[in-house]
């Protein structure tokens, strides 16, 4: 529930860069447990989609000094953090600790953290081309 009041944050204008971390972190680990459901597919275009609006809110931020998001954004962001809710329900606590782990590493300063966003964003697209 905290990235959720986390997003909310963003979207009252009370948001900064722990905030943002956390959303992205939460995304990013919902997006890597989605290596152990049946369909992947369908999930990995709510966390592709919600990787590139959390790309347009970090560099809106860049922009403005201040982060906010666009209602698709909004829409976006809400739909991947549930799904990762969904996602660990149904994954092994193992498999939700080797996944925090993995993510750990992935957020740190908030240009390494938008760097990374932009890997993930050219892995779905390396992906989509290889399929």
């Amino acid at each position: 529930m905290i990235p959720h009041q986390h997003l909310q944050a963003i979207i009252d204008g009370r948001g900064g860069k722990p905030e943002f971390a956390s959303i992205v972190f939460r995304v990013v680990v919902g997006a890597a447990l989605t290596e152990f459901a049946d369909n992947r597919e369908p999930l990995d275009e709510v966390f592709k989609a919600a990787i590139d609006s959390l790309i347009l809110v970090g560099e809106r931020y860049q922009r403005l000094a201040t982060f906010g998001t666009s209602g698709d954004e909004l829409q976006t962001l809400k739909a991947a953090l549930n799904l990762a809710d969904d996602l660990q329900e149904v994954c092994t606590r193992r498999q939700q600790a080797e996944m925090y782990t993995t993510v750990r590493q992935f957020i740190g300063s908030f240009d390494l953290t938008m760097r990374n966003l932009h890997g993930v964003r050219k892995n779905y697209g390396e992906r989509d081309v290889a399929v």
